[in-house]
């Protein structure tokens, strides 16, 4: 899937898969993660981002030239929603 097109669901993936995005010059690495009975993403990695390594994130869809929008994001408890201008210029799935 690196690098298509098409539309990423985090719901869909399986838990640990690895999910790299890159906007701007962000890279920000999540690994799908069960929280509060439901599938998020976790940050692992985090290259020039606000979100920091630890974070967890509610995100619908990932999409090449789409904006990262996170419904949630918890930090140590929920600390709102997240969504940045520049749109995603790669996203990839490892399992």
């Amino acid at each position: 899937m690196g690098g298509c097109s098409d539309f990423i669901y985090p719901q869909e993936l399986d838990l640990d898969d690895i999910v790299e995005i890159k906007y701007l010059n962000r890279i920000i690495e999540f690994r799908v993660v069960e929280f509060e009975e439901s599938k998020a993403m976790k940050v692992s990695k985090a290259i020039n981002s606000s979100l920091l390594i630890g974070d967890v994130v509610f995100v619908h869809h990932l999409k090449v030239g789409e904006k990262l929008i996170a419904d949630k994001v918890y930090r140590n408890g929920l600390i709102g929603n997240y969504k940045k201008n520049g749109e995603l210029s790669s996203v990839e799935v490892n399992p």
